[in-house]
């Protein structure tokens, strides 16, 4: 039941805004969580995954697709990118939502 009415919440939440944060203990499900709403995921604890975020920036901001940034503490320069890329595009970013703007 919790799994369910966080599932809700979270998908209510994309629908609402562009981007959204899980808090919360360690090992209690967090990445599992994120994970079931996109295959586009990456570990910020890795080197690859940043190096590959950073190649991939530019489709991954012009996309609608969830994107799944864990460990994201381990690289702040990432916060003032996101904000910039939240700014220019202020609509919709859940697939399941409205049709993007134009």
């Amino acid at each position: 039941m919790i799994d369910r009415m966080l599932r809700t919440q979270i998908t209510d939440r994309l629908r609402s805004f562009p981007a959204i944060v899980l808090l919360g203990a360690r090992q209690v499900g967090k990445t599992t969580l994120a994970r079931t709403f996109s295959n586009v995921y990456y570990d910020l604890e890795q080197t690859e995954d940043r190096l590959r975020l950073d190649i991939q920036w530019r489709d991954l901001t012009r996309s609608k697709e969830v994107v799944v940034l864990d460990e994201a503490q381990n690289d702040p320069g990432l916060f003032p990118r996101l904000r910039s890329a939240i700014d220019e595009d202020r609509g919709p970013h859940f697939q399941n939502s409205q049709p993007r703007r134009e």
